[in-house]
């Protein structure tokens, strides 16, 4: 899709529409007004679906560029240990859940030799 197809829609607006059309799919008893009904469920459960997975992708890349910054100046390996995860994530060569397993391992062992 290029980004003039696009449009901004906010996710509970979808959520609401979703949840008239299964009333209405329930109240009507024409199968081919159901079947279209179900076409533009799927739609939406499949655009609700993609907004979500982005929005985890981009809180856990928010959650690692702010320890980074963070701890630009107080722990400069912990830095570069983040960056490199930050890169690695950005890139797509590790999912978000792999990159928050050692997001907290890092983080995890970096606290315990601050007091």
């Amino acid at each position: 899709m290029e980004i003039g197809e696009k449009i901004l829609v906010k996710k509970d607006n979808l959520e609401k529409i979703q949840v008239k059309l299964k009333g209405l799919k329930v109240s009507i008893e024409d199968m081919e007004v159901k079947g279209a009904i179900n076409e533009i469920l799927e739609i939406l459960y499949n655009e609700l679906e993609v907004k979500e997975t982005s929005v985890k992708q981009t809180s856990v890349k928010e959650l690692i560029s702010e320890k980074m910054n963070a701890t630009k100046f107080l722990d400069p390996d912990l830095n570069f240990k983040l960056y490199m995860l930050y890169r690695k994530l950005d890139e797509n060569k590790i999912t978000d859940e792999e990159a928050l397993n050692v997001y907290n391992l890092y983080t995890v062992n970096s606290n315990e030799y601050i007091y």
